[in-house]
């Protein structure tokens, strides 16, 4: 194997290993994304039951 050869093999081993660490990089966004997604969901869910309830405290309480 000549010299461009070698050189072209390393460089492509190390692309693969940049692209792998590239991939894992993104994994863990997508997977932290869907956790800040989820935790604003349950927030949401939250805020909507207390209005809900704070309403219903209001109504007894001029009743």
């Amino acid at each position: 194997m000549g010299m461009k050869g070698g050189l072209a093999k390393y460089l492509a081993k190390e692309g693969n290993k940049l692209g792998r660490k590239a991939k894992d990089a993104g994994d863990e966004v997508k997977d932290l994304a869907k956790d800040g997604a989820d935790v604003a969901k349950d927030a949401y869910k939250g805020a909507k039951d207390g209005l809900k309830k704070g309403k219903k405290k209001i109504r007894e309480y001029l009743d």
